[in-house]
């Protein structure tokens, strides 16, 4: 929209484009720390030692540099990404399992495995590593998970839909 407004080049891979994806890194990363402060108040921690651990994410690991120099990787996306998860993972875990966290849960789970399907690997050492902090146990988590599934399926498929449809189209 903005380019046939404005008469902008149509290439996607220049201009406008560009400047929209890298832009789009710090504000996926604000969300994603938002939502990192939120899940460390579902543990319980304090709200001082959450902001200090927020501030500690972004200066003292590759965040930063991943968002504001790299801009274009799937890190920082990643990031917010996993940040949902774990927010919406322990507010799942607590019991509140109405479609609507099912949902989320299941929408964030995809869009996880599409951004970098690599990440398929550690989505069950992360559920499971929250689920040993919280409830210091591991099979806390087994009937919860298996109650999911199946609308994490429906909702995997949905997600993964255009993606496969476009490797079709690539390949």
């Amino acid at each position: 929209a903005y380019s046939s407004l404005f008469g902008g080049n149509e290439n996607p891979f220049t201009g406008f484009f560009v400047k929209a994806v890298v832009l789009a890194a710090p504000f996926y990363v604000a969300i994603g720390l938002y939502l990192l402060f939120l899940s460390l108040r579902l543990l319980d921690v304090s709200r001082g030692i959450s902001l200090l651990m927020v501030i500690f994410c972004v200066i003292a690991t590759s965040l930063y540099y991943y968002t504001v120099v790299e801009g274009l990787m799937s890190h920082s996306f990643s990031f917010a990404l996993f940040s949902a998860f774990s927010f919406l993972w322990l507010k799942y875990l607590e019991g509140r399992n109405s479609w609507s966290v099912k949902i989320w849960l299941a929408l964030v789970i995809s869009l996880i495995v599409v951004v970098r399907p690599f990440n398929i690997l550690m989505l069950p050492c992360f559920a499971i590593g929250l689920a040993a902090i919280r409830y210091r146990s591991f099979s806390v988590i087994l009937h919860p998970t298996l109650r999911l599934l199946p609308v994490l399926l429906v909702v995997s498929v949905i997600v993964a839909l255009p993606q496969l449809l476009y490797y079709k189209h690539v390949f």
